[in-house]
């Protein structure tokens, strides 16, 4: 299922219970692994071979996918609170989103105005 259609259905189908909240989770990161700051998929449900650099318009809709997953309506979110790693699961999340999309740096104020 496209990460697209995952971000703005915001509902699931029948029989695929929390099966698109993985995939949103595991899209999401294979999209911030080519952010700057992002790091890579290591693990060996990754994929086997290297992924084709992916489209700058995927960020936003991977970060609305990652808010579907934490938000408080969400099955999955829900049952990572009843175990003892889900404020790890909620942080991880949290650095994917982070790398996502960066809070902009301050900048410093004009030494004088035009």
């Amino acid at each position: 299922m496209p990460i697209a259609e995952l971000s703005s259905t915001g509902t699931q189908k029948p029989g695929e219970p929390m099966r698109s909240q993985h995939w949103a989770v595991a899209a999401a990161a294979l999209i911030a692994a080519q952010c700057p700051g992002g790091g890579p998929i290591s693990t060996s449900y990754g994929p086997d071979e290297a992924l084709p650099i992916l489209a700058i318009d995927l960020r936003p809709l991977a970060v609305e996918a990652l808010d579907r997953v934490v938000a408080e309506n969400c099955e999955l979110a829900g049952l990572w609170d009843e175990t003892a790693d889900g404020p790890e699961r909620r942080q991880a999340i949290g650095r994917i989103r982070a790398v996502l999309a960066p809070e902009p740096e301050p900048r410093e104020p004009p030494l004088f105005d035009l």
